[in-house]
C-alpha cells in the first residue's frame, strides 16, 4: 500500500472508537466507501443501516459519521493537492473508520503543481479492469495504458507501478528510474523518498542514494527538511543527511511556511526550523500553516491561529479546512460556508459536505448531491449538475457525469468527454 508510516493508536480525531469490529461490518463499510467513490452513490442512502450496524457493535454513530465525512473530504483534497499532510491524515482516519488500506490506495490519485517543462499530462484509467496511462489536454494518449498504478508528474517525473514494483518515468514514457522499489513518493525539491527491504531513504533523479534507506518512515522534503522515523520516533533531517531536529516526537507533518506540526504527549503544536516549540502542544489536531494561518481543534471545535499562536478565529466550528485564496471552508450547524481572514462569513452556510477550496477563483460546492462551482461572491458560475467534481487546476477541472469522468474549462465547457473510470489532474 502507498502509506509510508504506521498509524498511531490515538489519532487527532480521538473519539474512542473501538479498535475491532466484525468482519461482516468491516466488509459493509468498505463496500459503501467503494460505492460512494466509484459509483457516485450518496452517503445519505446508507446512513440508516450503517447506524444500525454500528450501534449493534457498540460504536458511537455520531462520532463515526464525523470521522467518516472528514475522511471522504480529505481523500478529495489529497487528489487535488498531493499534500503529505493530508495524506497522513487520511491514513489516520481510515484506520479509525475501518476502511481497508487497499481500498484507500485506490483513491490516492494525485495532482496539482505546475511543471517546468513542456506539456501537461493527466493519469487516466478507462475501466476498472484496465491499466493506467497518461493523456494530454487534447485527450490524446501520450503514455500507453500499461501500469497498475500511477502518480502525477512532479518535477518532470511520475511514479509508476508494475508487477508490484515502483519506479519513475518521464513525459515521453521512458523509464528513468527502474521499477525496483516497494514504495515511493513523488519528487520534491530534487529528491524522492523510496522504500526497499522495509526501510525508507532518499534518491535523486540519477537514482543516487542521497540518504541511506535506514528509516521506518519518511516524508517528502519541504522547506529544505524531511521528516524521518526511527525506533518509533520522528524528527527531521536536511539534504546532507544531518539530523537537524532530534527524533523525539510521536508524530509530525512536513514543514510548511517555516513551521512543522509535531505531536508530544498526545497533543499537537508547532516547531520552527531550529526545533524551537513556537506554539505549545495543546491541541487535539492541527493542520499545517497555509496562507499564514493554521486550523486547530480542541474538543471537536475548530478555529484558526496565526504564527504567534494567537487565536484569530474562535474555536467554534464543527469542522474547518485551511485558507485558500483568502477564504476558508468551515462547517456550522451541519452546513458548509466560507470565512474570510477576519472570520466573517462571506459565503453563507448552505452547502452539503464535499465543498472544495477555492482554486483559480472558483470553488466546488455540493447541494442535494449535485456539484457545481461558485465564485468568491457566492455566485453560481457553473451549474450544480455533476455527480462529482474537483477543484480547477491549470484551467481544467475534473467532473463526473453518468458515472464517468472528464474535464471542463472555466466556462463550463466539456473539453474532454466524460469517458474515464478514473482520472487525475493535469501536471
Amino acid at each position: 500500500m502507498h502509506i509510508r508510516n504506521k498509524m498511531p493508536d490515538k489519532t487527532p480525531y480521538s473519539n474512542n472508537t473501538p479498535s475491532q469490529i466484525s468482519d461482516a461490518l468491516r466488509e459493509y463499510i468498505n463496500g459503501m466507501v467503494e460505492e460512494i467513490f466509484l459509483k457516485s452513490e450518496s452517503f445519505d442512502k446508507n446512513k440508516k443501516w450503517l447506524r444500525k450496524y454500528l450501534e449493534a457493535e457498540d460504536v458511537n454513530y455520531e462520532n463515526y459519521e464525523k470521522n467518516f465525512l472528514d475522511l471522504l473530504q480529505l481523500i478529495k483534497d489529497y487528489q487535488q493537492t498531493q499534500s503529505s499532510a493530508i495524506l497522513r491524515m487520511i491514513d489516520l482516519l481510515a484506520k479509525k473508520c475501518f476502511v481497508s488500506e487497499n481500498l484507500i490506495d485506490k483513491f490516492k490519485m494525485t495532482q496539482h503543481t505546475k511543471e517546468e517543462n513542456t506539456q501537461l499530462l493527466a493519469e487516466v484509467q478507462l475501466n476498472v479492469e484496465n491499466k493506467f496511462g497518461f493523456i494530454n489536454k487534447n485527450g490524446d494518449i501520450e503514455i500507453p495504458f500499461v501500469y497498475d498504478l500511477t502518480k502525477s508528474f512532479s518535477e518532470g517525473l511520475a511514479g509508476v507501478k508494475k508487477n508490484g514494483k515502483w519506479g519513475f518515468i518521464d513525459k515521453n514514457g521512458k523509464v528513468i528510474i527502474p521499477l525496483t522499489y516497494e514504495d515511493i513518493d513523488s519528487f520534491s525539491e530534487g529528491f524522492a523518498s523510496v522504500k526497499k527491504n522495509g526501510r525508507w531513504g532518499f534518491i535523486d533523479k540519477n537514482e543516487k542514494v542521497t540518504v541511506p534507506l535506514i528509516y521506518e518512515g519518511a516524508l517528502s522534503f519541504s522547506n529544505g527538511f524531511a521528516g524521518v522515523k526511527k525506533n518509533g520516533k520522528w524528527g527531521f533531517i536536511d539534504k546532507t543527511e544531518r539530523v537537524t531536529i532530534q527524533l523525539t516526537y510521536e508524530d509530525i507533518f512536513s514543514f510548511s511556511e517555516g513551521f512543522a506540526n509535531v505531536k508530544k504527549n498526545g497533543k499537537w503544536g508547532f516547531i520552527d526550523k531550529k526545533g524551537n516549540e513556537i506554539i505549545p502542544c495543546i491541541y487535539d489536531s492541527v493542520f499545517p500553516f497555509t496562507d499564514k494561518y493554521a486550523v486547530v481543534e480542541i474538543n471537536n471545535k475548530f478555529g484558526f491561529i496565526d504564527k504567534t499562536g494567537e487565536i484569530i478565529i474562535p474555536l467554534m466550528y464543527e469542522n474547518a479546512f485551511p485558507f485558500s485564496e483568502g477564504l476558508a471552508r468551515v462547517k456550522k450547524n451541519n452546513r458548509w460556508g466560507f470565512l474570510n481572514e477576519k472570520g466573517e462569513a462571506t459565503i453563507p452556510f448552505i452547502y452539503d459536505d464535499f465543498v472544495s477550496p477555492f482554486s483559480e477563483g472558483l470553488a466546488k460546492v455540493t447541494m442535494n448531491n449535485s456539484c457545481g462551482y461558485i465564485d468568491k461572491m457566492g455566485k453560481v458560475i457553473i451549474p450544480l449538475m455533476y455527480e462529482n467534481a474537483d477543484s480547477f487546476s491549470e484551467g481544467f477541472a475534473r467532473v463526473k457525469k453518468n458515472n464517468k469522468w472528464g474535464f471542463i474549462d472555466r466556462l463550463g465547457k466539456e473539453v474532454i468527454m466524460p469517458i474515464y473510470y478514473r482520472i487525475g489532474l493535469f501536471k
